[in-house]
């Protein structure tokens, strides 16, 4: 016969380290945290499909500007942008995400970004508004699609259906080095 008093218990106890697990799969390898509560966010687009960035890892939107090329980079790298003296990738949001390349606009932003100590600028066509999602908006999204691995969810901001992008995972799939040695690897070339 159950003791019922301790099948409680450990009911209990289970229920807690479930909930422990479940926090740790909140969290990414790469850092990124799937956000709760309320939290503020942009909403980006490229062609018709919208994305948001969590507006903590947003440092600065800037208009297109001139960038240099990295060669051998892959074909989502846009190039390096020089950050008041710091170089930073900045990646093809379109290129990447939706594997169709094309030629940057004088119009496109670049939505300079930081996860940890690494930074990364986004190309996007445009940016067009900052929101608050409410706690629980953001909903899993089927692993199947072909960028969830830089998916931490879907939600529905200013009326538009879009993919909440952890930009620690487009930092970490973007195919470059860290920071520093791609730095050096550039002056180191630039000198010579």
């Amino acid at each position: 016969m159950i003791d019922e008093a301790a099948a409680r218990a450990e009911l209990a106890e289970l229920r807690a380290r479930l909930s422990v697990l479940e926090a740790r799969l909140r969290t990414s390898a790469d850092g990124d945290i799937m956000p709760e509560g309320a939290f503020d966010l942009l909403l980006c687009h490229v062609g018709a499909q919208s994305f948001s960035l969590a507006l903590q890892t947003v440092e600065e939107v800037l208009p297109m500007a001139q960038l240099s090329t990295l060669p051998e980079a892959p074909d989502w790298v846009a190039g390096l942008l020089n950050l008041g003296g710091e170089l930073i990738a900045v990646l093809d949001v379109g290129a990447r995400l939706q594997r169709r390349g094309r030629r940057a606009e004088p119009s496109d932003r670049i939505v300079v970004c930081a996860h940890g100590a690494r930074r990364m600028g986004l190309l996007v066509e445009s940016v067009s508004v900052i929101a608050t999602a409410g706690a629980g908006a953001v909903q899993e999204v089927d692993p199947d699609l072909p960028y969830a691995s830089y998916v931490l969810g879907a939600l529905e901001v200013a009326g538009l259906p879009t993919f909440l992008l952890g930009v620690g995972r487009l930092i970490a799939g973007s195919g470059l080095p860290e920071t520093q040695p791609l730095v050096a690897h550039v002056e180191e070339g630039g000198s010579g």
